[in-house]
């Protein structure tokens, strides 16, 4: 399964709203439903940790309840 990415424009507070096939493998492949978590990206790099919130007609929303920043490179 690719990555599920979030983009900015998706992201409101803490919350980000999820159409069409970006997340239709998540929830048919990998039976996920709502009030379960799964992981993603934003477009930083951050990983997150999301709750699904609600399926309803194409969306998914989904609660943002952990970010974790990408690990930064050791100077050599």
């Amino acid at each position: 399964m690719k990555n599920l990415i979030i983009r900015d424009d998706q992201i409101s507070l803490d919350f980000a709203v999820i159409e069409g096939e970006d997340f239709n493998s998540l929830i048919y492949a990998e039976q996920k439903g709502v009030g379960q978590n799964i992981d993603a990206m934003d477009e930083k790099g951050n990983t997150l940790t999301l709750r699904i919130d609600s399926i309803i007609d194409g969306r998914m929303v989904v609660q943002i309840t952990e970010m974790i920043p990408p690990a930064k490179k050791p100077r050599a």
